[in-house]
């Protein structure tokens, strides 16, 4: 495969979104001119069902265990697409697989076709040939937004067979195009199930058409890309072996990066308004009802609960929470990404059975992320010296996320102090009052004034407890000093790697270690999302 950059990569940070088709269908065909019909058909349908935005492309890309017949036939129509791209879902290693193959020219055309994968999936192995094609089968289902079947509508002649996998297909609830190779009318092509889901779609255009400005991204870009390229310089390393990663990758990570920063900030300055809404609306009933007034200032408080439902309502129709958490994520998977990608020097394509995943579902920003993903440099621009990409890895990624998790856990126990120290007092002042009142340590005329701090102090106090809370500053901190622990480790055995294997699996582990941190923090944060405080 060719090791040029895609060519259609926006420069941005936004990425295309792709429609996976699965395919499954019987080794031997006849009317294959029929049936290639048929598939271009389905196709071109399947474009049509897909959702649309001026900002977000939409391209196909087929999920294909490449064995004969069917599974070669779509995979090489949806590869005759300029932009189209194939994930091979293989049962068992390749060498082994070809062997089922009956003649040495199918077996060519397989690695072949394997050669122009953008992935390649190799699922786990099992006790018999036929429980793996079943494995890869239900791969296939899952992995895929759409199937498309060429089956002759008889029962299956074994485990795993088409008809098995249609059958999966029906009961998950996966758009089905069936095309029925055993009849040569030109009536053959069957639709079942609804059109493709919409909901990941719009969060990923939302990504792609947020509008950054200009002279800040090129800014951030630049920044980290010279920073980086710094990095490399005093490791030794040729600035032409990292320049083809920085430019695939820095691109979507900033963009992640600020957009993140951007939803974060109005997300927390949201946060603190409701909190003070919320002890202001309590502050005036409390004076209302010891000190009789003018109606205005139930009207002031009734303003208060407008503004407070209308600031939840914005929030949420704005996803401000949402958007922050699972751009943080995305941003901090790309930073990973960008490492993996230098120290595997492109080569490999190979995606575990957990996948190259951020987060167990299917979502959109594993969407958007394996789209960008699958667009890395796959061969090295320049020959990488071992000991220089060695500690370029030590400097640039681990002593520099090391920097981030202590700069992270002194912020957050320094928020966590000064909360702390600001809600003591006023729990204080609170016990002070009920002691005053339930011993009358102050005259009549006094008393009122004692019960309107009574019910504004704890009022404060909870509002500054709420904040404390949903910022989980205490969490945060003992994360990153957990992290940063884990992370002195790994920096010690990469240090002293032997060769580029073991720096590999090194630099493997430590993308799974902080994958994990990145998915605890996103279920620590997910439920903190806009509620009404009161």
């Amino acid at each position: 495969m060719t090791a040029d950059m895609d060519p259609f990569a926006d420069p941005t940070g936004g990425a295309p979104y792709r429609i996976w088709v699965g395919v499954t269908g019987h080794r031997k065909l006849g009317d294959l001119e029929r049936l290639s019909l048929e598939i271009e058909r389905i196709l071109e349908r399947i474009r049509r069902m897909a959702p649309s935005a001026p900002t977000t492309p939409v391209r196909l890309g087929i999920v294909s265990p490449l064995a004969e017949g069917a599974d070669r036939l779509v995979a090489r129509a949806v590869l005759r697409d300029y932009d189209g791209a194939l994930e091979a879902a293989l049962p068992m290693a390749p060498d082994d697989y070809a062997k089922d193959f009956t003649t040495d020219a199918s077996r060519q055309e397989f690695f072949s076709l394997l050669d122009q994968a953008r992935m390649i999936a190799v699922t786990p192995s099992t006790d018999n040939r036929e429980e793996a094609y079943a494995q890869v089968g239900q791969y296939v289902v899952e992995r895929c937004d759409v199937l498309v079947a060429l089956w002759d509508g008889l029962p299956p002649r074994g485990v795993g067979g088409t008809a098995d996998i249609v059958a999966l297909a029906r009961e998950q609830e996966v758009p089905l195009f069936l095309v029925d190779t055993g009849d040569s009318s030109a009536h053959t092509l069957h639709q079942e199930g609804g059109g493709l889901p919409e909901r990941d779609f719009l969060e990923f255009d939302a990504f792609n058409r947020a509008k950054l400005a200009p002279e800040a991204f090129a800014s951030e870009v630049g920044r980290i890309t010279d920073h980086l390229l710094e990095r490399g310089s005093q490791a030794g390393l040729d600035r032409a072996a990292v320049q083809p990663y920085l430019a695939w990758s820095v691109p979507h990570l900033v963009r992640a990066d600020l957009l993140a920063r951007w939803h974060q900030r109005r997300y927390l300055q949201l946060g603190n308004l409701l909190f003070g809404i919320a002890f202001l609306a309590v502050a005036i009933a409390a004076v209302q009802s010891l000190f009789p007034t003018d109606r205005w200032l139930v009207l002031v408080e009734a303003l208060l609960m407008v503004v407070l439902l209308m600031t939840v309502v914005y929030g949420r129709r704005r996803r401000l929470h949402a958007r922050w958490i699972s751009y943080r994520r995305l941003a901090e998977r790309f930073r990973i990404a960008l490492f993996q990608g230098v120290c595997a020097l492109g080569q490999n394509r190979l995606v575990g059975w957990e996948r190259i995943d951020i987060d167990p579902s299917r979502d959109w920003g594993r969407r958007l992320f394996e789209e960008a993903w699958i667009t890395r440099p796959l061969e090295a621009k320049a020959t990488l010296d071992f000991v220089a990409l060695r500690q370029f890895l030590v400097r640039a990624w681990l002593e520099d996320q090391l920097d981030y998790h202590d700069r992270t856990r002194r912020r957050n126990e320094r928020r966590e102090r000064r909360l702390s120290r600001a809600i003591a007092p006023l729990f204080g002042l609170t016990l002070a009052v009920a002691l005053a009142r339930a011993f009358q340590l102050v005259g009549s005329g006094g008393q009122n004034v004692l019960l309107l701090l009574s019910t504004i102090t704890p009022a404060l106090a909870t509002a500054l407890s709420g904040i404390r809370a949903q910022r989980e500053y205490l969490q945060q901190a003992e994360s990153s000093r957990q992290m940063a622990n884990q992370l002195k480790v790994l920096r010690r055995r990469m240090r002293v790697a032997p060769d580029l294997a073991s720096l590999q699996a090194i630099t493997n582990t430590t993308g799974m270690l902080m994958v994990d941190e990145n998915r605890d923090w996103y279920a620590t944060m997910r439920p903190h999302d806009f509620e009404v405080q009161l």
